[in-house]
């Protein structure tokens, strides 16, 4: 059963599993969450830390000498262009839009993330906020091709160690303490609070690595799509492991024997 199930992922993964998209829309609270989005934001705060003296990420990259021939370069910068269109909503916010290339709109992440980042402002300031200063592209997309699956896994990796460094200079959000100045607000997170401020306290043994125990309030956190709190992995006291995992935890058992 699917209690079986939770029990066999807790066991394979005994330093807990970590959902980016859970870190970003539970501790983060980020306004959209889909893979580019998340990079490309997460790209800007370490730039926008780096340009103010603030904590920050530190990348290096080896050159592969010896694999160079194999190694693919993707520009993935932040473009300060502007396709001129009206921007996508739907796009924005999911990262989708049945349109696909066809829509007449805007596509541009990073327009998305700098038209979120104005509304919150304005919304913060209750005062019209100036528009963005950009230059313009001739209306052409330009494709990054960010999406494949290597380009996915170290975008995937950047935003977590870009979120654990983060959220170590910004404990009470860590924490889930920081406060919420519109009631409205409060009220919209207060549930989703509450559960992850327990599930930190369930995760207080969990080996997670030093460097991301900042983002421990959403170890064993999977984000569920239309849900306000996570589908929390636990093993349950009352529910053995499924014989499926058994035999094969005794098939590696007996590998690493040899």
């Amino acid at each position: 059963g699917i209690n079986a199930e939770y029990g066999d992922l807790q066991d394979m993964f005994k330093s807990g599993i970590l959902d980016t998209k859970c870190v970003a829309e539970f501790l983060i609270r980020e306004t959209a969450t889909y893979l580019e989005y998340l990079f490309r934001k997460s790209s800007k705060r370490m730039r926008d830390a780096v340009s103010s003296g603030k904590s920050h990420l530190n990348l290096s990259f080896s050159e592969h000498r010896a694999i160079h021939q194999w190694v693919n370069f993707v520009e993935c910068f932040a473009s300060d262009t502007s396709s001129g269109k009206e921007l996508c909503e739907t796009y924005a916010n999911h990262g989708y839009c049945k349109e696909g290339k066809k829509c007449a709109k805007s596509h541009n992440v990073d327009e998305a993330i700098n038209s979120h980042d104005h509304k919150s402002k304005k919304h913060k300031s209750e005062g019209k906020v100036p528009p963005i200063k950009s230059k313009h592209s001739n209306g052409e997309t330009v494709d990054t091709g960010c999406h494949r699956a290597g380009v996915d896994a170290f975008m995937t990796g950047f935003i977590v160690a870009n979120y654990a460094v983060y959220l170590k200079a910004h404990p009470k959000k860590a924490k889930g303490e920081e406060e919420q100045k519109s009631s409205s607000k409060k009220s919209h997170y207060q549930s989703r609070d509450n559960h992850m401020s327990v599930t930190l306290e369930e995760n207080r043994d969990i080996p997670l690595p030093l460097v991301l125990d900042p983002c421990r309030r959403a170890v064993n956190c999977l984000t569920l799509s239309g849900k306000n709190i996570p589908l929390k992995v636990m093993k349950s006291a009352f529910v053995k492991p499924s014989a499926a995992h058994m035999r094969q935890q005794h098939e590696i058992a007996k590998k690493s024997a040899k």
